[in-house]
């Protein structure tokens, strides 16, 4: 019986914990340790079942990297999900991507979700505008002739401090809205 009561008093501490940004973000990035920002991050990503990963061939229109300026182009990691743990809105398809830097091997992931509705679109993003203003020591929101800017510092945070939310219609290859949440700067406007 003190086993049963000792259990439940662990498993009740652990879902009572307060949200912050940080713990926030990585759910949002499928709770990887978003900070290690080198292969390791590439490493984990692959080993989830709900990430498929894709991978695009062919050919571009673009000049030679040499003509660049480049050695090699910076290589991109894309893996497709259909459904994500911490996001409870509707959306058709999301794409989590990384970017791995020319300047050694760094990684920035990003995360891109499609709605096939404006709606749906806006929902989402009023969502997460509510779910990080409240753990957010600064906000800034902006409207675009081309669609919405959210971005948000956390101060209090060791680690992740900043994330810029976008949404907008979509290109004629993603047909609908298209949603961004992607690790940023730091903001400099003042705390609102």
């Amino acid at each position: 019986m003190a086993i049963i009561i000792l259990f439940w008093i662990v498993f009740s501490c652990g879902q009572n914990q307060k949200m912050n940004f940080e713990t926030y973000t990585r759910q949002l990035f499928f709770n990887a340790n978003i900070t290690k920002n080198d292969s390791s991050l590439l490493v984990y990503y692959k080993r989830l079942d709900n990430l498929k990963e894709i991978k695009y061939d062919g050919f571009t229109i673009y000049p030679p990297l040499s003509a660049l300026g480049l050695e090699e182009l910076p290589k991109t990691y894309t893996f497709q999900f259909k459904s994500h743990p911490k996001i409870l809105f509707d959306f058709r398809e999301g794409e989590l991507i990384l970017d791995r830097t020319n300047k050694g091997p760094k990684y920035s992931p990003v995360l891109k979700i499609n709605f096939d509705t404006k709606e749906q679109a806006e929902k989402a993003f009023q969502t997460l505008l509510n779910d990080f203003k409240g753990v957010a020591t600064k906000k800034r929101i902006r409207e675009k002739e081309w669609g919405n800017i959210a971005e948000f510092t956390d101060d209090n945070s060791r680690s992740v401090k900043e994330i810029m939310i976008m949404y907008s219609k979509g290109d004629t290859l993603n047909k609908g809205y298209v949603l961004l949440i992607m690790l940023t700067n730091e903001l400099e406007s003042s705390k609102e």
